[in-house]
């Protein structure tokens, strides 16, 4: 199975009531970057530790596991608790000698270079050196990269061992990277990944898109090769109590109450294909913040094994929704993550506008991010992130435009939207909103970001809003003349006048049905969608008053309602 159909979230993970606390040994950023990324789509929090000896000489001589064992021991982290080491080296054939021996045995590591040395040895050539050393030994560029984790169980004396190998040919021309990788270190064109095409591929992995690196990343073979023994672990953990006796630390948990009892404001992102819903949410990711992908969510409740960058299809996305309720993939989110409500989530690809009304009422301080591109520029990264099940075509991604806008939230995005992000500049400035986001929740001094005309002013001042608000108080399907009748009286609000009435009920289709027609008169009403729009306007404070704009010609100054209604 390829990497990245492994990549998929874990119910053992999420849906544990117990689950293991697990850190990750390492001084380097680009290792946990790609540790915590893995970790992430499973469902496993994963911390960071660092030694500050910077005296401890690794020993090179005894082997991988020899190595390895050694800097378990030197971890000082404490013997209770779980944590895991992982060490990266290469074996260039032109410059090893030929053995028989097992890989990773004494052996095998005395014949292989750079072998265990890997680190000392990159720092101390160029690509170009290399290059001419391999042509003057007769041109064999066959190399094998390989990634080897140690995990420390506490009681365990022996560390379990996992590894993952990629092999392939040392580039004729040194890689460049990819401007997209800027949020994954980890193919950093500063690395041997520059160097070191892996095998099936024509481009070194530092220039290969995230997701056709996943399948040939040795360091990610190993660590999901250790995932899947933890998330055995985990379900260990989780035996029903027949099983297994279990000791309850809630008293505990009582007993030492936060001294500052905060919590993060949660982020929703909201947008059209493409338009960089994702990628803002990974980027909050790496300031903290839990990143949910509602597709990732959709997929457990579906019970599918879809590799994580493919999306379950538009039919059974329906089918689904329908039967568990259209707000189910955010209860089901919130779940899922509730560990991580203190500490802040971020939930990215919400469709309807119930999975929003449900977030704003659970969450009154939920930050909505309208995340919008142009889209040429849309298409443009839909053709280039190759996702498995796209098909490439305009045709294609418009009619996938519509299919998400049938699901209701697009239509309304901005009248629920705290900031309005124009997505059409450097990956930089994009992480430096999500900075600000993850900060204080303020963007507005991020370039292309807004709170203009957005929220409920948006939302106030939109004519289908207002026709929306007097059907919702109607218990009777009402015709366009009812709607601006019961719009009011006085001159305090603008009203929509009849014929503006039918244009705007006709654009909104999935908030508004027509029941029947009597005597050339359409009559309408909400639908269940439409009730969840003008419940989510009034949770985001839709009944304060707001200063008039201006008038347009179908519309004239009324209140929304009569004075005396009830």
């Amino acid at each position: 199975m390829r990497n990245s159909d492994r990549l998929s979230p874990r119910p053992a993970f999420l849906d544990a009531s117990r689950r293991v606390k697990l850190f990750f040994e390492t001084g380097s950023v680009a290792k946990f970057a790609q540790a915590h990324f893995v970790f992430d789509r499973l469902g496993l929090p994963l911390s960071g530790s660092h030694s500050d000896d910077a005296n401890v000489i690794e020993d090179y001589v005894g082997g991988v596991q020899q190595l390895i064992e050694q800097k378990l021991r030197d971890v000082s982290l404490g013997q209770q608790t779980l944590y895991f080491v992982e060490d990266t080296y290469v074996r260039i054939e032109a410059l090893s000698k030929p053995t028989d021996a097992i890989p990773h045995s004494v052996e095998w590591t005395q014949a292989t270079f750079p072998g265990l040395m890997t680190k000392e040895w990159f720092e101390s050539v160029s690509f170009l050196d290399l290059d001419s050393l391999l042509e003057s030994q007769g041109g064999n560029r066959r190399a094998s990269v390989y990634s080897t984790v140690g995990l420390h169980i506490p009681g365990i004396a022996s560390p379990q061992i996992f590894s993952g190998c990629t092999d392939g040919l040392i580039a004729k021309r040194q890689g460049t990277g990819l401007e997209e990788n800027q949020g994954f270190p980890w193919l950093d064109p500063h690395s041997f990944n520059s160097w070191f095409i892996p095998e099936g591929e024509n481009v070194p992995l530092s220039d290969l898109d995230l997701h056709r690196s996943l399948n040939v990343d040795f360091r990610v073979t190993a660590l999901l090769s250790l995932a899947e023994r933890l998330e055995e672990y985990v379900a260990i953990l989780n035996l029903p109590s027949v099983s297994v006796e279990t000791v309850s630390h809630k008293l505990k948990d009582e007993q030492q109450p936060q001294l500052f009892p905060t919590r993060r404001p949660p982020i929703a992102v909201i947008g059209l294909t493409c338009a960089g819903k994702t990628t803002l949410g990974q980027f909050l990711g790496n300031y903290g913040y839990e990143h949910i992908e509602a597709s990732s969510v959709l997929q457990i409740l579906q019970g599918s094994e879809r590799p994580p960058n493919s999306r379950p299809g538009y039919f059974q996305a329906i089918t689904t929704l329908s039967l568990h309720g259209w707000d189910i993939i955010a209860r089901r989110a919130v779940d899922l993550y509730k560990r991580f409500i203190e500490s802040g989530f971020c939930i990215t690809g919400l469709r309807t506008v119930e999975e929003l009304n449900y977030l704003v009422h659970a969450f009154p301080d939920l930050i909505v991010v309208h995340i919008e591109a142009p889209e040429r520029t849309r298409f443009e990264r839909y053709m280039r992130r190759d996702r498995v099940g796209d098909d490439a075509s305009l045709t294609r991604f418009r009619e996938r435009e519509q299919e998400h806008a049938s699901f209701g939230l697009i239509g309304i995005a901005d009248h629920c939207a705290t900031i309005r992000v124009t997505n059409n500049s450097t990956l930089s400035e994009l992480d430096a909103l999500a900075n600000l986001l993850a900060q204080n929740g303020s963007a507005i001094s991020s370039p292309g970001a807004t709170r203009r005309g957005v929220g409920e002013e948006a939302a106030l001042r939109s004519q289908i809003y207002r026709c929306a608000l007097v059907l919702a108080r109607s218990d009777i399907a009402l015709s366009p003349a009812d709607i601006e009748l019961l719009q009011g009286e006085d001159n305090e609000a603008r009203i929509v006048k009849r014929n503006a009435v039918r244009k705007t009920l006709a654009e909104h289709p999935v908030l508004v049905r027509r029941v029947r027609e009597s005597e050339k008169t359409t009559f309408y009403s909400l639908t269940d969608h439409g009730h969840s729009y003008v419940s989510l306007i009034r949770a985001l404070g839709s009944a304060r008053s707001y200063e008039d704009g201006k008038s347009d010609n179908d519309v004239k100054t009324v209140p929304l309602f009569h004075k005396h209604s009830k």
